[in-house]
């Protein structure tokens, strides 16, 4: 085959394969989120994820998220409980009473706060780019 019909087949190829590597973090959890499909994030939806998380971050399943706890799931992702203006080991966002562990009831707290922040146009959906748009 020459050339001049490898450098076609070559373009195609990659304009088929590049919207798989176009996924960004935020379309990643805009899917994850989404539990049922519709395109749009409702607060339940949002709240529901938000209590996955922590229980996945809950290693010793006791109900609350220790900083230590946090670092083992992630350890080089801030996670979306944890602040850099606080001390190490002290959780802001979600840890409204500094006792230095997240609840299921501080995690529900910070994730309607987060919703209303991230829903600019307060339709009670999050769409996808506004989603984007608060991680940028």
């Amino acid at each position: 085959m020459k050339s001049h019909k490898i450098i076609p087949l070559v373009a195609c190829g990659l304009a088929l394969a590049l919207p798989a590597f176009a996924n960004t973090d935020a379309s990643s959890k805009f899917k994850k989120l989404d539990a049922d499909g519709d395109g749009r994030i409702s607060r339940s939806e949002f709240v529901a994820g938000k209590h996955d998380k922590i229980q996945r971050a809950d290693t010793n399943k006791d109900g609350v998220v220790t900083p230590d706890e946090a670092a083992v799931t992630k350890p080089e992702k801030k996670h979306w409980w944890s602040s850099s203006d606080k001390p190490p080991g002290q959780m802001n966002k979600a840890d409204v009473n500094n006792d230095g562990q997240v609840t299921q009831a501080e995690a529900s707290a910070a994730a309607e706060a987060a919703f209303d922040k991230i829903d600019t146009n307060a339709d009670g959906f999050i769409s996808a780019g506004e989603l984007e748009a608060a991680h940028k």
